[in-house]
């Protein structure tokens, strides 16, 4: 049974390319049978995709009719051979085997704006330089290219590229990264990087402790609780560093001894002399505030005045 071009080359997630389907050429019956929509953006889009198309040709047949052409899942190798098209303004070319850019593409396509190159086999950065030519765009992806993956690509592309460039792989380009793609790539003289130099390889994930590997099932119990309890981020990071240091969470539980329930236990002074330790001594007691007159009394006073 015939694999799909993307099961060939390793990938993880195949294309639509099935088996039983031959390769077709970009023709004038195939634009028409093709399927014609108004995709999310409200742009009229014609879907040529999966179709194993091997190049791109008779683009003329499109009659500069669309603003969105996707040729996605084909193996296209050569991206360019356009008809001038003002109209397009988006071209998706996913999935597919393009290894070269003709540099006239910005010729063909003057008001092209996002351009979608996601797993391609692009390896020269010589390619990326005919890009220059498209005035106009503003998205360009090209992950899961082999150019992606030298550590200085990034730059490279934001100098290189042209300056209406706003996201690149889907990410919106800073000032400051376009500052120092100019100090890294300069306009005016050879760059500052070498970027054949690819990046180093992974380090492969480190193995789990000894005692993380037979767990019980009231281990796990109480790893799954103490994720749960978890509720900062900084407390995630420090029950993985335990984990991965061999620290279970119960183990590290049934350790702690308890807390008392009963009384305090008696002081030393208590032991030795059978009963509490003596309080302060008293202090003076408080003054007695001075008797008041009674209204009888009052009442006296006033009689003895009188007579």
């Amino acid at each position: 049974k015939e694999r799909c071009c993307c099961e060939k080359r390793g990938r993880k997630k195949g294309c639509r390319q099935r088996s039983g389907k031959t390769a077709m050429r970009l023709t004038a019956e195939l634009v028409e049978s093709a399927p014609q929509r108004m995709n999310p953006m409200k742009e009229r889009e014609i879907l040529l995709r999966g179709f194993k198309i091997p190049a791109i040709e008779n683009t003329g047949t499109l009659r500069d009719a669309f603003d969105s052409v996707d040729l996605s899942d084909n193996e296209i190798r050569v991206l360019g051979n356009f008809a001038r098209s003002p109209r397009v303004t988006m071209l998706l070319l996913s999935n597919n085997n393009i290894a070269k850019i003709e540099a006239g593409l910005g010729e063909s396509l003057p008001r092209l704006q996002t351009l979608v190159l996601t797993n391609n086999e692009i390896a020269k950065f010589g390619e990326i330089d005919n890009l220059a030519g498209c005035g106009a765009l503003e998205s360009l992806s090209l992950l899961n290219n082999p150019v992606a993956r030298s550590p200085h690509y990034r730059p490279y592309v934001i100098a290189k590229a042209p300056p209406t460039l706003k996201l690149l792989d889907f990410r919106k380009i800073k000032r400051i990264e376009r500052v120092e793609a100019a100090k890294l790539f300069p306009a005016d003289g050879p760059p500052l990087v070498d970027v054949t130099a690819r990046a180093p390889p992974p380090k492969p994930p480190s193995k789990p402790p000894t005692t993380l590997r037979n767990l019980t099932d009231d281990q796990k119990r109480a790893i799954r609780a103490a994720v749960a309890a978890a509720k900062t981020p900084l407390e995630v990071d420090r029950l993985e560093q335990q984990l991965r240091a061999g620290l279970i969470p119960a183990a590290a539980a049934d350790d702690t001894p308890a807390p008392p329930t009963g009384p305090p236990p008696p002081s030393a002074f208590q032991q030795s002399n059978g009963g509490p330790p003596p309080g302060p001594p008293p202090g003076p007691p408080p003054p007695r505030p001075p008797p008041q007159q009674t209204e009888a009394v009052a009442m006296d006073d006033d009689d003895d005045d009188d007579t």
